[in-house]
């Protein structure tokens, strides 16, 4: 009687059940865990009430227990409540024999709630996963080392991170200190002291060694625990900051591009502003001393020399700016040709070979270049002279003494021109970057020599264009050897142009002359006179076309393009209109390659930029006079 008192009052949850689980007893605990009460309970099985993925749960044990094999087994299982909510319990189940029957027995059940334990353990489990979870997107992962016991704990994300297995690593703090960059080791050691003395959170950021060489920078976030103010334990997070710190590199690296390139614009703009007024000094003033009545003949010479001179010195920096300008507006057009590479590099020979003895150097052609039939290829001539002219202008620069070589030869599929010197040298840390624009081989040189610094980005720029490579060799102080290659491609045989020589310019020759500049139109009249040439001016494009009508003895046009109230190309149009065949030579002071195609398409036979070259007009038009 005392026991089933005892039954009743009892938290724990009791039933007595049959070999069938029928209910033959149920306390108040059992039927309040339940929902069902007693009366209810015994119209159900203990099966009726067991979540049914769990009925298969622990009945292998039920049935040994009947067959007398076990006495007793515990498990956890859910049920089902009579709201329908899925609830747990902790069972021990156990055989009770019946006195004065054969083989007659019951089943006693004790069963305690722990559906709110279970809740607890599943949100702790829910929690971890998301907080690993959370680690691995945030590619983090956190660390815990017990000083004391000298035991270290690492979380998954975090083998993970420094890409180790758990069952193979055997994490410590010397470990840890083993895959610190060795570097950065001395954060760690002197952080260390650091948490000692300060007693507070620290932030290390600095490099792991991971397998393969692989190095990940991460920001280790450490925070230390004391007990009766002695340091016991350290805890810690690890952000793999990796992309955080090739982001700054890179904008460091980009930052400090853009204040050189700054630097270095500026450099050119007053480069630029040095190269046009110094020569511009030399024009304005020596043209003034040319007035002066008592000048001997002797001082007219010099004077005039130097206006050359300074002439030449400008015209290159606007060439420059010219070259430079078009090459970053993307217009750098490529024009293949047959070209005698032979009579190039002669060509620059002779043409450099004064300005190379007036230094005392000794300018050579190298005999073992290409000649005859197999130097001539086909490529762009006005940007193979423009490098060849680029580079042996730059030897004669840096050259104090000694010689200059220059030549070609054949390699592979490949043209390959080289000049060498005995200048200056270029230090090596600076070769990578002679090609870049605005760069002369020292900055302090650009106080010693003339020049923008752009002959070597252009030269670069043409020969990239052409599908060539330009390199150098240098030692300082003993010269330079710069190549570029141009992909060799002959002209056949047949194709090869006989040269014929072009007779003088026939007399009684009367060019029309149509340019609205007065000191372009002095110049070319002039030069033209000289020849024996009659020269009607026509100030614009109307007038031009109506002279033309008048003069039937014109034999040939000299069109600028660029004229008030008829501009040169309407002009060129309308006289096509009822004369092709009279030559017209365009002539312009802006030089691009799409004034050219325009002047063509107008109907102008040839092309000619400004500043005019004496002998190459007067080449022209004896070719042209002689068609």
């Amino acid at each position: 009687m005392n026991f089933k008192i005892s039954l009743e009052k009892s938290p724990i949850g009791y039933t007595v059940i049959n070999k069938d689980k029928n209910f033959l007893y149920a306390n108040p605990s059992f039927c309040t865990f339940v929902g069902h009460s007693l009366k209810t309970l015994n119209s159900k099985t203990f099966s009726d009430i067991t979540y049914p993925a769990d009925i298969e749960k622990g009945s292998r044990d039920f049935e040994r227990l009947i067959r007398g094999e076990i006495t007793e087994y515990r498990l956890q299982k859910r049920y089902i409540h009579k709201s329908g909510e899925v609830i747990w319990g902790d069972l021990f189940v156990s055989l009770i024999q019946d006195d004065g029957e054969t083989n007659g027995f019951t089943v006693l059940t004790s069963i305690i709630d722990i559906t709110e334990r279970k809740r607890s353990s599943k949100a702790l489990e829910d929690h971890e996963a998301f907080m690993s979870h959370a680690e691995e997107i945030a590619r983090m992962g956190s660390w815990e080392w017990d000083i004391v016991k000298n035991v270290t704990r690492w979380s998954e994300n975090l083998y993970q991170l420094f890409k180790v297995s758990p069952e193979n690593t055997k994490v410590s703090f010397e470990y840890f200190l083993s895959k610190v960059h060795p570097d950065d080791r001395y954060m760690i050691t002197e952080g260390y002291d650091q948490l000692v003395q300060q007693k507070r959170k620290m932030v290390l950021e600095h490099r792991i060694l991971l397998p393969d060489n692989e190095i990940m920078w991460i920001q280790n976030s450490i925070k230390p625990f004391f007990e009766n103010g002695k340091m016991v334990g350290l805890r810690g997070v690890n952000l793999d900051i990796t992309k955080r710190k090739r982001t700054e590199a890179e904008l460091i690296k980009s930052k400090e591009k853009a204040e050189e390139s700054d630097r270095l614009k500026t450099a050119f703009l007053q480069n630029i502003s040095h190269e046009i007024r110094t020569p511009m000094n030399g024009i304005l003033g020596f043209m003034q001393f040319l007035q002066e009545p008592n000048i001997t003949s002797d001082e007219r010479k010099e004077y005039i020399d130097i206006v050359n001179q300074s002439g030449a010195r400008l015209m290159n920096t606007v060439n420059d700016i010219i070259k430079i300008s078009k090459i970053e507006s993307g217009i750098n057009e490529i024009n293949i040709t047959d070209v005698n590479t032979e009579e190039v590099l002669l060509y620059n020979f002779n043409f450099f070979k004064a300005l190379a003895e007036k230094k005392g150097l000794n300018l050579m052609l190298s005999e073992k270049s290409l000649s005859g039939a197999t130097a001539i290829i086909q490529t762009d001539n006005t940007k193979l002279e423009g490098i060849l002219s680029n580079l042996i202008n730059n030897a004669i620069k840096y050259t104090k003494e000694g010689s200059i070589e220059i030549g070609n030869y054949r390699e592979g599929n490949n043209l390959v021109f080289f000049v060498k010197d005995s200048g200056i040298g270029i230090p090596k840390d600076r070769i990578n970057s002679i090609f870049d624009r605005f760069i002369q081989v020292d900055d302090q040189l650009a106080r010693t020599y003339e020049g923008v610094g752009l002959g070597l980005s252009i030269a670069k720029a043409h020969i990239d264009i052409l599908g060539g490579n330009i390199w150098v060799d240098s030692i300082i102080g003993n010269g330079s050897t710069f190549f570029f290659s141009i992909p060799y491609v002959p002209v056949k045989l047949e194709h090869i142009p006989k040269e014929t020589p072009l007779d003088k310019i026939p007399k009684n020759t009367t060019v029309l002359l149509a340019e609205d500049d007065r000191i372009s139109f002095l110049y070319c009249s002039k030069l033209l006179q000289k020849q024996g040439i009659t020269v009607i001016h026509a100030k614009d494009g109307a007038s031009a076309i109506d002279k033309f009508k008048e003069n039937k003895s014109v034999s040939l046009v000299l069109m600028d393009l660029n004229m008030p109230i008829m501009d040169g190309l309407v002009a060129t149009r309308q006289i096509r209109s009822f004369n092709s065949n009279i030559p017209i030579i365009a002539q312009t002071g802006l030089g691009f390659r799409e004034d050219k195609v325009k002047a063509f398409e107008a109907g102008c036979t040839d092309y000619i930029s400004k500043p005019i070259d004496s002998a190459k007009l007067i080449l022209m038009i004896k070719k042209h006079l002689h068609k």
